[in-house]
C-alpha cells in the first residue's frame, strides 16, 4: 500500500509541476497560475516555478528566425529528396543505354596455305600459309569510354553496373568468316560536388571476344576512365539541366599489344571526349541530348564526333508502390562520324553510324533497371544486334 501511495504521489507531483510550468497567469488574482488546486480567497500564494524565456522573439506574431530556417532547412531536404528517401537531387530523367561497341583494326589471319615452288624440279617446293585481313573489334580500346554508356547530363549521386552483348561485331566486313561476339561488364560510380551542381567519377570495363579466327577471342579487363561534369543550369523544381564535362579514358586495359599489318603495334593513347548536354522535363516525359568529341592523344588513334538523342515517356508513375515506382519507355538515337581513318585500308578503321536503341526503365525506390536492345541503321552494319542491361543504385 506504501508503494502504491509514493507512486500516486510521484505521479500527481508530475502532472502538478507540468501544469504549472505551461499555466498563464489569471487577471485580477495574487496567486499562483492556474493550477489543481484552487488559491483560497484573499491569500497569495508564490508561483511555483518560474522558467526562462527561451524564445528571443517575445512576440508572438513574428516568426522566430531560428525556426524559420530550421523550417525552410526541412522544406528544401524534401523538396530535393530522391526516391530513396535521401536529399540528393530527385531523379527526373534516367541515363542513356548507349549503342557504341568500339572501333575496328586491321589483322590478318591464316585462312589456309599454298604450295610455292622455289626451283626446276618438282621436289622444290615449300608450303606457306596464307593470310587475309579482317576488320575485328580493337581489343579494350574505344570500349565503354562515351558519355552516352550508361550516363546522362545531370550530376547524380549512384553506382552503377553495366552489361552489353554485341552479336556479330564487324561481321559486315567478313563475309567467310565465323562471327565474332563481344560481351561487355561495366562497373562505376558518380558522386555529386558543389551542392549537387557538378560531380566526379569512375568507370571500368571488362571485354570478352569470342568467336572468329583462331587468335581473335580474349578476355582483358579494359582502360579506365574518369569522368567530370558540371550543370550551368541545374532547375531543382523543374528538372530541366545544361551541362558540360569531361571523361579522360586511360590506356590502362590488356590484350592490345598485338602486331598490325603495317608492322607497328596498337596505340597506347589517351582518349580526351569534352562533352555538351541538356534534359528538358514535360509533365509526362523528358527529351535530352549530349554531343561530344573523341580526341586521342596519337593521331593513329580514331578520332570521333558523337551526337545522341533520347525520348522519354512515363507510362506509369507512383510514388507510393512498394516495387515499381515507374516504367518509362525510351528510344534513342545515335550518330557516330569519324574524322579521320575512315578507309577500309587504315590499321585502324570507323566507319559512319546510326544507331537506334530502344529500352524500358523501371524504377525502384533505390534502383533503376533498363534492358534495352540496339540496331545498326547504316550499311555495312558494326554488328548484327547489341543487347544491354544497366542498373542504377541511388545513393
Amino acid at each position: 500500500m506504501r508503494i502504491l501511495l509514493h507512486g500516486v504521489l510521484v505521479v500527481y507531483a508530475m502532472v502538478f509541476a507540468g501544469s504549472a510550468a505551461n499555466a498563464q497567469l489569471l487577471p485580477g488574482k495574487n496567486c499562483a497560475p492556474i493550477v489543481p488546486l484552487d488559491c483560497p480567497p484573499g491569500s497569495t500564494v508564490p508561483p511555483l516555478m518560474t522558467l526562462p524565456n527561451t524564445n528571443p522573439n517575445p512576440n508572438p506574431n513574428i516568426p522566430n528566425p531560428e525556426n524559420m530556417a530550421q523550417e525552410n532547412a526541412l522544406n528544401n531536404a524534401f523538396a530535393q529528396g530522391n526516391e530513396s528517401g535521401g536529399t540528393a537531387s530527385r531523379t527526373f530523367n534516367d541515363t542513356f543505354n548507349g549503342d557504341f561497341g568500339g572501333i575496328l583494326v586491321r589483322r590478318p589471319v591464316q585462312v589456309g596455305t599454298q604450295r610455292v615452288q622455289f626451283g626446276p624440279l618438282p621436289s622444290e617446293f615449300t608450303i606457306e600459309p596464307v593470310y587475309r585481313d579482317i576488320l575485328v573489334p580493337l581489343g579494350t580500346r574505344y570500349n565503354g569510354v562515351l558519355i552516352t554508356d550508361n550516363d546522362s547530363p545531370r550530376p547524380v549521386d549512384r553506382a552503377y553496373f553495366g552489361y552489353n552483348y554485341y552479336n556479330g561485331i564487324g561481321t559486315g566486313f567478313n563475309s567467310g568468316f565465323e562471327r565474332v561476339d563481344l560481351n561487355r561488364q561495366t562497373i562505376g560510380f558518380e558522386k555529386t560536388i558543389l551542392g549537387g551542381n557538378a560531380s566526379v567519377g569512375l568507370r571500368l570495363p571488362f571485354i570478352q571476344t569470342t568467336g572468329g579466327p583462331a587468335g581473335i577471342a580474349q578476355s582483358n579487363v579494359g582502360d579506365l576512365s574518369v569522368l567530370l561534369k558540371y550543370a550551368f543550369i541545374n532547375d531543382r523544381n523543374s528538372g530541366n539541366v545544361g551541362s558540360v564535362g569531361l571523361v579522360i579514358t586511360t590506356p590502362t586495359g590488356g590484350g592490345n599489344n598485338f602486331e598490325l599489318p603495317d608492322g607497328s603495334t596498337v596505340p597506347a593513347s589517351y582518349l580526351i571526349q569534352p562533352w555538351l548536354g541538356g534534359v528538358k522535363m514535360f509533365e509526362r516525359g523528358y527529351v535530352q541530348g549530349i554531343t561530344s568529341v573523341l580526341v586521342p592523344t596519337d593521331k593513329r588513334d580514331v578520332m570521333l564526333f558523337n551526337n545522341s538523342a533520347a525520348v522519354a515517356y512515363f507510362l506509369y508513375q507512383n510514388a507510393n508502390d512498394r516495387f515499381i515506382n515507374a516504367l518509362i519507355p525510351t528510344l534513342e538515337a545515335h550518330v557516330r562520324t569519324p574524322l579521320n581513318h575512315r578507309s577500309t585500308e587504315d590499321a585502324i578503321y570507323f566507319h559512319d553510324q546510326v544507331n537506334l536503341t530502344a529500352a524500358l526503365a523501371m524504377r525502384t525506390a533505390r534502383a533503376t533497371i533498363s534492358p534495352a536492345v540496339s540496331v545498326p541503321l547504316a550499311s555495312p552494319q558494326p554488328y548484327n544486334a547489341e543487347f544491354n542491361l544497366t542498373v542504377n543504385f541511388r545513393y
